[in-house]
């Protein structure tokens, strides 16, 4: 009987050393991190995720630990850079079971310098007492053009990180009817302090979409 069971043992972890290991991508549902939290600039967030993508690029690894950490990492390069090509087409053979070819090593070791020096610096960032610095600082980033063709100032494309707001959305107004843009920079500069009730054409204190 002990022969028996020990045979049994043996032919299931034969089957488990001779399984081919499948790529399931990282559970996106659940918040790896979180871009507006970053105080980095949109090339440098865009060279992160390069990296990210380098990193988790070549032959499909015959653990199934670095296949799920090679998934995290792409998780976290689309996560920064929705869309990325690479990432997405690492993903793609990876479940379709296609093969790629290694990164070059020089590309490696750059990438994964980049990304210890990043995670140094990040984590050195002074923090406040309720939270990150980035909490207490609004990152602002447009165009002064709506449509660069025309010149027109109307439907101005706008960006803001930080400043303790829920992010992670895009908050579309009446293209027709456009918010005065100073309907922003009142609750933000309000946020920062300033006793005001209004500035430059606000019409406002508030606007849809900045919530905390």
């Amino acid at each position: 009987m002990t022969r028996l069971v020990f045979s049994a043992a043996l032919l299931i972890l034969a089957s488990f050393a001779n399984a081919a290991v499948r790529y399931v991508p990282a559970d996106d549902s659940i918040p790896l991190l979180r871009r507006d939290l970053i105080p980095m600039d949109v090339d440098a967030i865009r060279d992160l995720a390069d990296y990210l993508a380098i990193l988790a690029d070549g032959p499909m690894p015959k653990s199934a630990v670095k296949v799920r950490h090679r998934a995290q990492l792409l998780t976290l390069s689309q996560r920064l850079l929705p869309g990325h090509e690479r990432a997405r087409s690492i993903e793609t053979s990876y479940l379709k079971g296609g093969e790629r070819r290694p990164p070059e090593a020089f590309f490696v070791k750059s990438a994964r310098k980049t990304i210890i020096e990043t995670a140094d610096w990040l984590g050195q960032l002074p923090k406040e007492a309720d939270g990150h610095l980035l909490n207490h600082t609004s990152v602002l980033f447009g165009s002064n053009l709506g449509n660069a063709s025309s010149h027109s100032w109307r439907n101005l494309p706008i960006l803001l990180a930080g400043g303790g707001y829920k992010h992670g959305h895009h908050v579309a107004h009446d293209p027709d009817n456009n918010t005065p843009f100073a309907n922003l920079f009142l609750p933000l500069a309000q946020r920062m302090g300033l006793e005001i009730e209004k500035f430059g054409s606000s019409t406002k204190p508030t606007i849809r979409g900045l919530e905390s």
